[in-house]
């Protein structure tokens, strides 16, 4: 029995006022159990909010940096490297010369100057000619392929 019960047990009460009693008892204890799983669940969600504001705040920032054009791109070791060369050059360079400068092949070169490419670092500045002449395409580094190598300057 409960602390009310306890209470009125040497008051003579009628049996269907004992029974509301318990009834009384019983609820409480429930609602106390709810309450505690209630209480559970709502540290949980304050938890996972947490979280999603240090998410939101993290996209915010990515966002704010886009918008004032910083860069937030990383590049891999080889393209970081050929993009240092476009930058050394500072003139419309063949993808021969820059796989003989990092000891490369050729299809490594061009895939990764076509990856440079594509996220606009460097631009194809001179189209080689007809297939029989033989003349290679000719890049050049474009302004925010040179903030990169500015701003991630080892």
């Amino acid at each position: 029995m409960g602390f009310i019960t306890d209470l009125l047990k040497d008051i003579p009460l009628s049996a269907v006022i004992k029974e509301k009693l318990v009834d009384a008892e019983k609820e409480i204890s429930v609602l106390q159990s709810d309450n505690s799983t209630l209480k559970t669940e709502n540290k949980n969600l304050n938890i996972s909010l947490e979280q999603k504001n240090k998410e939101i705040d993290r996209l915010n920032q990515i966002i704010h940096s886009l918008q004032e054009g910083q860069s937030i791109e990383k590049l891999n070791e080889a393209e970081y490297k050929i993009l240092k060369i476009f930058f050394d050059a500072n003139d419309e360079i063949i993808i021969e010369k820059i796989a003989q400068a990092l000891s490369m092949k050729i299809q490594i070169v061009q895939y990764h100057v076509e990856n440079l490419l594509n996220s606009g670092y460097v631009e194809l500045s001179t189209v080689g000619s007809d297939w029989f002449e033989k003349e290679p395409d000719k890049y050049r580094i474009k302004q925010k392929g040179r903030a990169f190598i500015i701003e991630n300057q080892p």
